[in-house]
């Protein structure tokens, strides 16, 4: 029986950055993890306290939409994928 996990990817000027979690609540922060790292240091002309109100989802789309608005190359997918078991090689 195949295992399902979610996998997202990051592309941004540097390449390609992966995550993956059990639950598509674990990759949503994993991918806030990554927002609000950028938002720190280069991010939307918005409090980084802001990020405390929002979901995980909710910081993740503001940030991209905040790079679509500037132009920015940073784009990010999301989407549950099947991994084989352990018995099924």
């Amino acid at each position: 029986m195949p295992i399902m996990i979610w996998v997202a990817s990051v592309d941004h000027k540097h390449g390609t950055d992966f995550y993956a979690a059990t639950t598509q609540p674990g990759v949503w922060a994993e991918l806030a993890a990554y927002c609000a790292q950028w938002w720190i240091k280069d991010g939307p002309d918005r409090p980084v306290a802001e990020l405390a109100h929002m979901s995980d989802q909710e910081s993740v789309e503001a940030y991209f939409e905040w790079q679509a608005s500037i132009g920015g190359s940073e784009e990010y997918t999301i989407r549950e994928v099947a991994l084989a078991g352990a018995g099924d090689a």
